[in-house]
């Protein structure tokens, strides 16, 4: 009972430790998120070690030809529980970014623990004095045997609200359309057009306008293109991830055309790793061939779709699996192993002409356990013709002294041994023979109880010559 108790605490524990949130505090101060002619945004972003170790932390963003990005430092050394700053400045190098926009900055650890996003909000003020800022939102690339649809963003930039703006969005032998729309102080408008497209259509690039009006005057315009095509354009795309324990296999395709496709992914899956994949979606095949598994997953893709499949092999289970019965025979190894251990030596030696007549014997008994033993007997054995007396003990006396078929036994009863104490037994036989050539002397014995087990921990014989020897057998 208490060695399962024991096991499941251990298992619990090993769980526990692998247990270990990390991750940072992001929060920002000093916003000027406004970016007008020849200036820009700026912020402080502040950066919390919410973990238990030293981290370096790596601010970036990405490369885009429409922004450009100064961060001072981009790398923060943070102790645990530590803060630091970090001041972006945001530049804005296209005349179409005009309107609010949400930049993504990629926070990373060194050891790419943390992998976290952070969103901050710019808003670029017109440069050539729109007042309504235009974005026209057109796919590249339209399938004709489709419902053509296009987006306009508005913002109204003025301090005031504005009733009645016209706007025109035409493009040329496809469609044309007019509406009115009103835009309350600092709204968003995503306003949506669709349209079919004439039979005679030739696939190729076409351009679209867009024009906002208030009255007679234009506030706000845009232009775009968009191609009109009739192909499939089927990409794969492949990528690994994962960490020690577990791997990530990750394939798609994408189809970037405007007609329906079928296709397949297939993937080889060594023998032995078999046991330890799974996959995200169930293959429509999975067999043996040459050595390997093959998988195979069959798809239609229609115009823009995407079929992605993951192949994780994880030795997760298998790790923890092998740590936890390693542990656990370690642990039955430390149940079997002898608390007690006992020596036997001659000190001296009494000889004559004739040969060995007396000697001291020495028992040294320790308890190199981590719990006191109670009750210990511990029992020495002298040959039938070597005795003692009553004065040849020392300051511990024998609890009996018995004599049997096998020799002279001398008991002693030790109530209890603390965990690191030692207990040092002498006394002195004497030979009622004198003993030529070799004399065996038998092992001293301690006896105590583990639980509802017996437990016997022996010293090693000695053989005693002309000169002592001592061996073990």
């Amino acid at each position: 009972m208490k060695t399962k108790l024991l096991l499941t605490i251990l298992i619990f524990l090993i769980c526990l430790s692998i247990v270990n949130a990390t991750g940072v505090i992001l929060s920002e101060e000093n916003v000027q998120n406004e970016i007008t002619e020849n200036g820009y945004a700026s912020f402080d972003l502040i950066v919390q070690n919410d973990d238990r170790k030293d981290r370096d932390i790596f601010i970036t963003f990405p490369y885009s030809s429409n922004w450009r990005v100064n961060i001072n430092p981009y790398l923060l050394r943070l102790n645990s529980k530590g803060v630091k700053t970090a001041n972006v400045q945001i530049f804005s190098l296209n005349e179409k970014n005009v309107g609010t926009y949400e930049l993504l900055f990629n926070i990373k650890s060194r050891d790419e623990e943390i992998n976290e996003e952070y969103i901050h909000r710019v808003k670029v003020m017109p440069f050539s004095g729109d007042e309504i800022v235009t974005q026209l939102v057109v796919p590249e690339r339209i399938d004709p045997r489709t419902q053509g649809k296009i987006k306009l963003k508005l913002e109204n930039m003025r301090k005031v609200s504005l009733e009645g703006l016209e706007i025109n969005i035409k493009s040329e032998g496809v469609f044309s359309e007019k509406r009115f729309v009103d835009l309350d102080v600092n709204e968003i408008r995503l306003e949506e057009f669709t349209f079919t497209f004439p039979e005679d259509l030739e696939p190729r690039r076409y351009n679209i306008n867009a024009e906002v009006k208030y009255g007679n005057k234009v506030v706000g315009s845009s232009k775009d293109t968009f191609i009109l095509a009739g192909f499939t354009d089927v990409v794969e795309k492949t990528s690994n991830e994962g960490t020690l324990l577990t791997k990530k296999l990750v394939v798609s395709k994408i189809n970037g055309g405007t007609a329906e496709k079928s296709d397949s992914i297939i993937v080889s899956i060594p023998k032995y790793k078999k046991l330890f994949t799974t996959f995200s979606k169930e293959p429509d095949s999975f067999s043996l061939k040459d050595g390997s598994y093959v998988a195979v997953w069959n798809f239609n893709l229609g115009s823009g779709d995407v079929f992605k499949v993951e192949i994780i092999t994880s030795y997760v289970f298998i790790f923890w699996s092998l740590v936890v019965v390693l542990l656990v025979i370690a642990f039955i190894l430390q149940l079997q192993k002898k608390r007690i251990i006992v020596t036997k030596q001659v000190m001296d030696v009494d000889k004559d002409k004739e040969g060995i007549s007396g000697m001291k014997v020495l028992l040294h008994m320790r308890n190199r356990g981590r719990r006191s033993i109670e009750n210990i007997r511990l029992i020495d054995t002298l040959p039938m013709f070597i005795g003692t007396n009553p004065h040849s003990f020392g300051t511990l006396h024998p609890t009996k002294i018995k004599k049997t078929s096998f020799g002279n036994k001398i008991v002693w009863d030790i109530n209890e041994l603390h965990p690191g104490e030692e207990r040092i037994i002498s006394y002195v036989a004497k030979s009622r023979l004198s003993v030529i050539g070799k004399l065996i002397l038998p092992s001293a014995v301690a006896i105590y109880k583990r639980g509802n087990k017996k437990i016997k921990s022996r010293s090693a014989k000695l053989i005693l010559l002309t000169t002592l020897k001592e061996e073990m057998r």
